[in-house]
């Protein structure tokens, strides 16, 4: 099962919103994260910010192209997870959970998440009996990755 690495704050799309309703389609919201730590499966694209300010910024970016943010307080083609807590948002597309990685190195445990858009499982609990292939952005390594150091960038005021 695939699955995307959550790290800080996360910004998750799903894939089929940005082929339906993305102004420009899936090349154009690419184009658009140039900077951006990114990775993605076939049905998700994770973003992984670093801080309410960067979340709040590139969800209005995303509305502003076509994207919906919750309807109904419910994520409806965006969500975005916290590395510790999950979801901010109620999501009944994704499940989420927290696993321990091994790089051969180092160790640590990560949030990931998952499309799961008919009855999610229970989110945030160990799923020791499914296997997953984890999408990470490219060069990402355990050691000094924000799920090792727990770091979070507050806002600057």
């Amino acid at each position: 099962m695939m699955a995307v690495l959550v790290e800080g704050l996360s910004v998750v799309v799903r894939n089929d919103a940005l082929l339906r309703k993305f102004h420009g389609g899936p090349r154009r919201f690419q184009e658009g994260l140039q900077d951006e730590s990114i990775c993605f499966d076939n049905d998700l694209t994770c973003i992984h910010l670093r801080s309410p300010d960067e979340v709040e910024r590139f969800i209005g970016w995303c509305e502003s192209m076509g994207l919906t943010f919750s309807l109904g307080g419910k994520a409806a083609d965006i969500v975005v997870l916290d590395q510790r807590q999950g979801p901010t948002l109620q999501c009944n597309w994704i499940a989420h959970s927290v696993l321990e990685i091994d790089d051969g190195e180092n160790k640590c445990r990560v949030r990931i998440c998952w499309f799961a858009a008919e009855a999610p499982p229970v989110s945030g609990t160990r799923v020791p009996s499914l296997q997953f292939d984890i999408q990470t952005p490219v060069g990402w390594r355990v050691k000094g990755s924000l799920s090792e150091s727990h770091v979070f960038v507050p806002n600057q005021r």
